[in-house]
């Protein structure tokens, strides 16, 4: 469409093409249900991805003035609850009329930006202290396997108890592990991450066959890589991570469907004896019950 070549636009809409002269409308007509979408499909892909059909009610052009308020705060990191606090006015036409889902695009907003500010965006609702963190596992995200394979070589005669550990001793020589592994995670090393992962998802496997309620999970199994990611990304070193991820999967089970509330501070004995999330992660070898 020439208008789109000739404009160059960041996000377009129909009200955009009728205020700037475009035709799209008499090609709608042509189909039987007006499906401008069908239209837009046409399109160039680059067009593709800048339409908005939520976008009538808001100009794209005043996210200039959000850009000069980015020049003159020069922030280190930016969020929606940043631009809410700056640019109230500005916020409040966006959440209303920028939308996908039922929820504000974001992501339309912030492609409209210029390259510089684009990198500082972190999406969700963070405390400032989480924000470099958050940043660093996202738009600051980067692979340096050397990095993880130099920390691998510092400890490769302990690996197993990422997997296994039956001694006090092993468990906390793991958790060291797991703790110099976090912080290059939150450094942005997604190699990491992934090494993380694929050796938590073996224990949490454990955990799923052989503790008594935690079988809900073999049916919704991907929630367990999403709870091991999200708690590698928020540990905050305060305690035990594998008692910290634990409890998170404990947690996360009262939202699947289905739920029956089981108490897993019992062992599948039934002995009656209470226990701590950190005894019940500590059993030895669930194998031999």
């Amino acid at each position: 469409m020439k208008i789109l070549e000739d404009k160059k636009p960041d996000v377009f809409s129909i009200s955009w093409i009728v205020r700037n002269g475009g035709n799209i409308m008499e090609r709608v007509a042509l189909y039987s249900e007006n499906d401008i979408e069908r239209v837009v499909a046409e399109l160039p892909e680059k067009w593709q991805k800048r339409w908005n059909v939520n976008a009538d009610g808001f100009n794209f052009q005043e996210l200039a003035h959000l850009v000069k308020v980015f020049e003159e705060k020069e922030p280190s990191y930016i969020t929606d609850r940043w631009i809410r606090r700056n640019a109230r006015s500005l916020y409040m036409k966006i959440v209303r009329s920028v939308r996908k889902n039922d929820n504000p695009d974001w992501e339309r907003v912030v492609a409209a930006w210029p390259k510089k500010w684009r990198r500082l965006w972190v999406e969700g609702d963070y405390s400032r202290k989480f924000l470099p963190r958050i940043w660093a596992m996202t738009q600051g995200k980067y692979s340096d396997k050397e990095e993880l394979q130099n920390i691998l070589a510092e400890n490769k005669e302990y690996l197993y108890t990422l997997i296994e550990s039956r001694s006090k001793e092993e468990k906390l020589v793991r958790d060291r592990i797991i703790i110099s592994l976090i912080k290059l995670v939150h450094k942005g090393n997604a190699d990491a991450m992934d090494y993380l992962v694929s050796s938590l998802e073996l224990n949490c496997v454990n955990w799923i066959i052989y503790l008594d309620g935690m079988s809900i999970y073999e049916t919704f199994y991907q929630d367990v890589i999403n709870i091991i990611k999200r708690c590698v990304r928020n540990y905050s070193f305060e305690k035990s991570f594998m008692t910290y991820l634990f409890v998170a999967l404990k947690k996360g089970m009262a939202s699947l469907p289905n739920f029956i509330s089981i108490r897993l501070d019992k062992d599948r004995y039934g002995d009656g004896k209470k226990r701590s999330n950190h005894e019940m992660i500590a059993i030895e070898d669930y194998s031999d019950e």
